[in-house]
């Protein structure tokens, strides 16, 4: 990262200090969260880690996701790859916008191989995450396992 890149990442770090907050649009109960969960996966082993479960809608995903995944450090293969992209975009979400529908999951991406990722729930939908690179729903990743902390 040069030193005009670096610029750029503080101010968009102060920037997102002060960037609106969420509108928290709906609360589910552990049941009914995972009720939706396991009907839109019925074939991956999810876990389940809090009672209650906290969501918005599409247009503030976005916004969330355009604020954690800027300051992203750099890929390292074995190092910090997609494992460790997945869970911090998972624990950001929750710290700074305490929504816990934001999982952790892990199955293969469009090429067959293992991998990491996100699902995350907006308002009526579960969707995917790729933190890598901030495209949602992308085609042809599979679902072994989820973990919504």
């Amino acid at each position: 990262m040069n030193q005009f890149q670096r610029i750029i990442l503080q101010i968009a770090k102060i920037l997102a200090l002060f960037s609106p907050r969420p509108t928290l649009h709906h609360e589910f109960q552990d049941t009914d969260f995972r009720r939706r969960a396991r009907r839109n996966f019925p074939d991956a082993i999810i876990k389940f880690w809090d009672s209650k479960y906290y969501t918005t809608n599409m247009e503030e995903w976005g916004k969330i996701f355009a604020n954690v995944l800027l300051e992203m450090p750099a890929y390292i293969s074995n190092k910090y790859d997609c494992d460790n992209f997945s869970f911090h975009t998972s624990a950001l979400v929750s710290a700074r916008f305490k929504l816990n529908t934001c999982g952790v999951a892990s199955g293969h991406n469009a090429n067959g191989q293992a991998h990491a990722f996100n699902v995350f729930l907006a308002v009526g939908r579960f969707h995917i995450l790729e933190p890598q690179t901030g495209e949602v729903d992308p085609v042809g990743y599979t679902i072994g396992h989820i973990d919504f902390f």
